[in-house]
């Protein structure tokens, strides 16, 4: 981004990368822009005529990212660089950047590269344990979600899109802690052989970059196009869980410089610290949760699947005094099942059901078992019951609850009734002709 020969640019980076952003300050010289502040993964350049200038990217090992602020203990430092020949550029959390005319006479800063490390490493081992947290968070998140009933985020679009940007996630913060551990194995060998401390090269740094750049612009795709493949109802829902999530991550860096520039003690600064990331992390949790889980419409709503479409009703058990004139009907679909949802009567006359059905048979298998150990836990006791329907149907049954499970290739259906005068056998029998026989 270019105004007033002003120019913006922005790059992920850890403080490990620290010499391979002083290759791209100095690629940004050459090409006629110079660094004049950083504020995240912000870089502001003004336009200069194009010249070699030489960057030192300093990390600052001794102040916490939360007493970043207190310049007052670093004035001292600076002032031994400026005598070194360096001239002072800004500071960024936890870095601060020097420069120098390529042709003046400079002491370098960092002259122990053992020490070197020892910043390094501190100051980005912080960042990793955030990172590491954060996964531990998304992992549970993940686990509890599957180890739910399944139907309902499979039904969903979203539901998917959402769990499937988390693993994502997860897997892209397990390998950039793979890879700054794989880092620091590598140069503490080398700094014991007394060697020279190897870095990330911009090249590696631009590469990841990269990566996170198609990863951001595909998630904001995948989350626009799956909301607006769900219904009315679900798009609704999920703009307002999307507008709180945004609103948050926007007003984040405002609260957190604000507390930085208050003068609060650095322990008072550490806990409203503290309770600001895990108020972000049950945020994050409780919204993509929500999503999973809150998958109800109105009883009306029954997403172009009229009553007179279904395939299995209370009418097929009940003579014609039970009139079936206002069940409860939930259908929802998505790119790789649908979910019915079906219930009406009361007292002797109550059937309900739920059907899943899907053109992927791995599909209906996790959906089994996900229903099969969710209701066993909750004493149901299902067992796998001989029948005499077609061998590729298993039923399961739990005469406790009258709750019985069919199972084929590509369709799933939880059935539970309270009729008095119809037999296991007739119902299953019913179920099977009506369910399964196409």
């Amino acid at each position: 981004m270019i105004f007033n020969n002003i120019k913006i640019t922005f790059l992920f980076y850890t403080p490990y990368e620290c010499t391979a952003i002083e290759e791209y300050l100095e690629n940004m010289a050459e090409a006629g822009w110079l660094l004049t502040k950083i504020k995240g993964p912000f870089f502001k350049f003004k336009k200069i005529k194009p010249h070699k200038i030489k960057y030192s990217v300093d990390v600052i090992g001794k102040i916490s990212s939360f007493d970043s602020k207190r310049y007052a203990e670093l004035l001292d430092y600076r002032e031994y660089c400026i005598a070194a020949g360096w001239n002072f550029v800004c500071q960024a959390s936890e870095i601060q950047v020097f420069c120098s005319e390529e042709n003046t006479e400079i002491v370098s800063i960092h002259t122990d590269e053992k020490e070197k490390f020892e910043l390094v490493f501190k100051a980005s081992l912080r960042g990793k344990l955030s990172e590491l947290f954060i996964t531990i968070m998304l992992i549970f998140n993940v686990s509890l979600q599957f180890s739910s009933r399944a139907e309902y985020f499979l039904s969903s679009n979203f539901s998917i899109f959402l769990i499937f940007m988390t693993i994502l996630l997860i897997f892209k913060d397990i390998f950039k802690l793979i890879n700054f551990s794989t880092w620091a194995i590598h140069a503490k060998s080398k700094l014991n052989e007394g060697n020279y401390m190897p870095y990330n090269t911009y090249k590696v740094l631009k590469r990841k970059n990269t990566f996170l750049i198609i990863f951001s612009l595909l998630t904001i795709l995948g989350i626009l196009l799956f909301i607006f493949s769900e219904n009315y109802q679900e798009q609704k829902s999920n703009l307002i869980i999307l507008t709180i999530l945004f609103a948050f991550i926007i007003m984040h860096p405002f609260i957190k410089k604000i507390i930085n520039e208050t003068r609060y003690s650095k322990n008072t600064k550490l806990v409203i610290n503290t309770v600001n990331i895990l108020m972000s992390i049950f945020l994050i949790v409780f919204l993509t949760t929500r999503v999973i889980f809150s998958n109800v419409y109105d009883n009306n709503n029954y997403q172009g699947l009229p009553y007179s479409n279904l395939d299995l009703t209370i009418d097929d058990f009940t003579n014609t005094e039970v009139s079936d004139e206002s069940p409860y009907i939930d259908f929802t679909k998505s790119i790789i099942a649908s979910k019915t949802e079906y219930s009406f009567g009361k007292k002797d006359t109550f059937f309900s059901y739920t059907l899943i059905q899907s053109n992927y048979p791995l599909v209906i298998k996790f959906a089994e078992d996900r229903a099969i150990n969710f209701l066993n836990k909750n004493n149901f006791n299902l067992v796998e019951i001989n029948t005499n329907l077609p061998s590729n149907i298993k039923v399961y049954s739990s005469s406790k609850n009258k709750y019985f499970i069919l199972v084929s290739k590509d369709k799933l259906v939880e059935i539970r009734n309270s009729f008095k005068n119809i037999s296991d056998d007739d119902l299953l029998n019913t179920v099977g002709l009506k369910l399964f026989s196409n």
